[in-house]
Formats: structure tokens, C-alpha cells, sequence
């Protein structure tokens, strides 16, 4: 192990600044511009195929055959689902599952969840299973539904019926996948957390582990409250409606462990739990939608967002996160795919941007990824991921600089900063192995760590991180990762 020198840090390929990363080091393509049918939520499963449920009332079947980022054929599944703001996915024999949340009529109705079940796997549903009746309609409706990793319960994410009162809503609840013909308000349905204005996303991690968006009041201001990300836990109570954003001293509401901008309206979000997209494990996309009545000054949102979530050693949990892809029109839903491709719908499109479903993939098909606690004194394990170059040298770099410098591949944004040297003489700092090789299948696993010293003048900053692979035989450089970051708390 040796401390990494500037002139490593010159073979590798970065970007400029967040609102580019995407167009200099992820390869966006046009899955399936079905705009006319209004794209919403996403649900990517196995076989390169993505469930998309759209405002005109149809979920449809997009496949990429070919694997090349865009999508042949858009079956039709279902139609009459209206408004569909949820969409979940199960194995079931050769068959599946697929349950959706949805409205009972075009803008309006009762809000339901529905199980379609193809028996076969012939994508034509046999059996139709009405779950939940009678969920709340307002000012919002029923949004996100998730199954948990034991795929035995399926939660439900339901919006307040306006701004200032639940309305028998604001809350994420859930049912057993069994259930049938339950109405809402019934104790059938287990109410888990309260207090969420409008709790639009819900994700899991493998260990059951549950997150959730929300979307602030529109009543207070164009700079008040932000929205919100949540660790949901059993019988939380986070604030709605009387507050917002985080708690004041003294009060016992659940705080968020991450913000956004206000009137941003955080909505579907993905967690890439270990596959291919560069990051830290478990690294999060936020879809923004934007704001919608001109209460902000500015325009808010239309973006994505990516952040880092980690777990801290007290057990508490926090979201750091900066914009990934900034400007792409009004996104409502994000997903990864089982092999790590991010997919994202954009209902209302923006300059250069039109409705559809979209798909993102790093350029190179190199990846690294990061784990451990990003807390002073402790050891960060790196890995580089290459699927496609199975024996390649591999090198990683890491700085506190951003750049850019031109090369042959695109631009270097990982710059020697002499302070970051000397602001750590005595410590050792970056404790990276030798030049590595990548195993049969493409993966350099627990070869290179990132050691960060216990000086406290060090929390809050970030340091950013990149890997470049070589040809074995003329040492050639044959592809880089995006830039990764590590941000200290």
C-alpha cells in the first residue's frame, strides 16, 4: 500500500460539473418516447423489460431485445388503470405478479390497488384481484407501493387529502400480497407511519430497511418548508401538518434524514444496491418534478438527484446528496434495473427533452463502487466493476480537486490539490494498492481502500474518486469510471 501520487490522477476521465455528468460520463438513451400516453411510474424487471404505467389509463410492456438502450416493442398489459402512481412486481412461477395502484376514473374516482397475475408468462394477465378499495382522493392520491424483501407484505405510500389536513391520508401503511376486497380505513390494513403530506416514493434496502420522499405543504411560501427524505420506522410520526421540514427543538416528530429545495416535489427514487452505476453503496437517485404553481420564484426540480446513503456508526441514518442530471423537463419516476441501468420517466418534457422513458448506463461500462462509513477514522473498500474486460489492469485515483483536464477520452476531472497533501503531512491519508487485475468477471473486489483519518477539521468535505482500466498487453487506457463521491460527515 503507498500514497497516491498527482501523476496517477492524469490517466483518468471525469466531468465537469453535476449538471454535465451525465452527457460526458453516462450514456442517456430514448428508451421509449410514448409520450402521447403520459409515462409515469417504472418497475424494471429481469429480461431487459420495463412495466411503465401511464396517465391514460394503460401499463405497457417496454423490452430491449437487443440490449441497446432502447426499447423494440411497447406491449400493451392493462388499460382502464387510470392515474397509475404505483407499480409492483413478483415472481410467480413461470408467471408474475404485478400490482398497481391507481385512480377508479380519468382524473378522478377512488384510489385502488389491483393485482394483475399472469399465470404463464405470456404477459396476457388471467386473473384480475381487487386489493384495496376506496382509497383517499384529494388534493392527492395513492402513489408509490413497494414489496418488502420478505415479498410477503406490500406497502402503500398515500397522500393527505390537502394541504393542511391528513383527510385519511399522509401516511405509509401496508397489506399482506394475499389480501382481497379490503376497504380503506379497515384494521386489515396496517397503518406504519404517519405525518407525510404526500410520501410519493417508497424503496427498501435488502435488510427491510424503508425510505420515503415528501413533498412539503404549498401553503407556506415560496422558500418554505423543503421536502423531505425519511427513514420510515414503525409508528413514526413525522410532523404533517404541523410540521414541516425539520422539527423544532423539543418536539418529538421524526426528523428527515435528508432535504431538498423547497417546492421541488421529490418523487420516485431508486436505490442501485451493489450493481452497475458508479457510487457509494447504497447510492440513491431522487426524481424532482418541479414545482407546478408558479409559487416559487424560480423555476424548482426537473432534475435528478443523486446522494449517498449511509448508515452512521449510532445507527442513525443521513442522505447526502447533488444534482446528477439537471434541466430534463418535469421527471416523475426512476428505477434500476436488475443490471444496473437507471431508467427515468419524463412526463412533461423541457428544452431538449421529450416525454418518455429514458435509460442510463455509464459510458464505459466501468463502475466503482465504495462501502464502509464515511465517518473519521474509519477504512473505505473500493472496488472497480468491468464486466466487459475480464483481465484488465485496473488503477484508482482520488482527489480533492475538480478540474478539468482534456485526454484522449473525454475530460480529467480529478486535479492534484497541494493543500490535500500537505493539509495531511504525518497522516497516512489514501491507502491504494498497487495497479490491479480484474477477475473473470470484471470485478477488482477489496484490492484498494480509502483510510480517513481522525482529524475533526476534515468532517463535511468531500473527496472525489475514479477508475481507469488498461489493456494487459500495450498498457493501454481502455475505459474510466465515472466520478464517485465521497463526502465526509
Amino acid at each position: 500500500m503507498r500514497l497516491l501520487r498527482a501523476s496517477v490522477l492524469t490517466m483518468l476521465v471525469s466531468v465537469l460539473a453535476p449538471a454535465q455528468q451525465a452527457s460526458d460520463q453516462y450514456t442517456i438513451s430514448p428508451f421509449w418516447l410514448g409520450g402521447a400516453a403520459d409515462p409515469r411510474v417504472l418497475e424494471a424487471v429481469p429480461g431487459n423489460r420495463v412495466f411503465v404505467g401511464c396517465g391514460d389509463g394503460t401499463i405497457r410492456i417496454l423490452t430491449d431485445a437487443d440490449n441497446n438502450g432502447i426499447a423494440e416493442a411497447a406491449a400493451l398489459f392493462v388499460s382502464s388503470v387510470w392515474g397509475p402512481h404505483g407499480l409492483a412486481w413478483k415472481q410467480n412461477g413461470p408467471g408474475y405478479d404485478l400490482f398497481v395502484a391507481h385512480l377508479t376514473a380519468p382524473g378522478g374516482g377512488t384510489g385502488q390497488i389491483t393485482l394483475f397475475t399472469d399465470l404463464n408468462g405470456d404477459d396476457i394477465f388471467d386473473v384480475v384481484t381487487t386489493m384495496v378499495m376506496n382509497l383517499p382522493l384529494g388534493a392527492h392520491q395513492v402513489n408509490n407501493i413497494k414489496l418488502d424483501p420478505s415479498q410477503q407484505w406490500l406497502y402503500i405510500a398515500q397522500g393527505a387529502t390537502s394541504n393542511s389536513t391528513a383527510g385519511g391520508g399522509a401516511c405509509v401503511a401496508k397489506i399482506p400480497v394475499t389480501a382481497q376486497n379490503l376497504v380503506w380505513g379497515t384494521p386489515q390494513i396496517q397503518i406504519v407511519a404517519t405525518g407525510l403530506r404526500n410520501p410519493w416514493g417508497i424503496e427498501f434496502l435488502p435488510n427491510g430497511t424503508l425510505f420515503a420522499t415528501d413533498n412539503g405543504r404549498d401553503d407556506l411560501g415560496p422558500s418554505d418548508p423543503p421536502d423531505e427524505f425519511n427513514h420510515i420506522v414503525q409508528g413514526g410520526d413525522y410532523g404533517f401538518p404541523a410540521v414541516s421540514g425539520m422539527p423544532p427543538a423539543g418536539n418529538t416528530t421524526r426528523a428527515p434524514i435528508g432535504l431538498f429545495e423547497s417546492h421541488s416535489s421529490a418523487c420516485g427514487f431508486a436505490i442501485d444496491k451493489g450493481n452497475l452505476l458508479t457510487g457509494f453503496v447504497h447510492q440513491v437517485f431522487v426524481a424532482e418534478w418541479g414545482n407546478w404553481n408558479g409559487l416559487a420564484p424560480t423555476p424548482r426540480g426537473q432534475k435528478i438527484v443523486q446522494g449517498n446513503l449511509h448508515q452512521r456508526s449510532n445507527g442513525t441514518w443521513v442522505l447526502n446528496s447533488w444534482d446528477f442530471l439537471a434541466n430534463c423537463g418535469h421527471v416523475l419516476d426512476v428505477d434500476v434495473g436488475p443490471t444496473g441501468a437507471l431508467f427515468f420517466s419524463v412526463q412533461w418534457g423541457g428544452p431538449g427533452w421529450l416525454e418518455g422513458v429514458y435509460h442510463v448506463v455509464p459510458t464505459h461500462g466501468t463502475a466503482l463502487k465504495m462501502s464502509g462509513l464515511p465517518e473519521l477514522g474509519q477504512t473505505i473498500q473500493v472496488s472497480v466493476h468491468s464486466p466487459s474486460r475480464p483481465g484488465h489492469l485496473y488503477k484508482v485515483a482520488a482527489s480533492m480537486g475538480t478540474g478539468p483536464i482534456p485526454t484522449a477520452l473525454g475530460n480529467l476531472g480529478l486535479t492534484w490539490d497541494d493543500i490535500f497533501v500537505w493539509s495531511l503531512s504525518g497522516n497516512i491519508y489514501l491507502n491504494f494498492a498497487p495497479t490491479g487485475i480484474l477477475n473473470a468477471q470484471g470485478i477488482g473486489a477489496g484490492a484498494d481502500s480509502v483510510l480517513i483519518p481522525n482529524l475533526p477539521v476534515l468532517s463535511g468535505f468531500t473527496l472525489y474518486l475514479a477508475a481507469a482500466t488498461f489493456d494487459p498487453v500495450t498498457i493501454a487506457l481502455t475505459s474510466v469510471t465515472p466520478t464517485a463521491h465521497l463526502l465526509m460527515l
